[in-house]
């Protein structure tokens, strides 16, 4: 949502919102970026 409101949000600031480490969202970020879409 940061893209579409063109807001700068650090890995640090999502990862203490959401209470999860910074490496955690860095590898979601790579499994979402390697997820092929699916077809409809």
């Amino acid at each position: 949502s940061s893209l579409l409101t063109n807001e700068k949000v650090t890995q640090s600031q999502v990862s203490e919102v959401a209470n999860i480490s910074e490496v955690t969202i860095r590898n979601r970020y790579h499994e979402l970026l390697d997820a092929k879409p699916n077809p409809v």
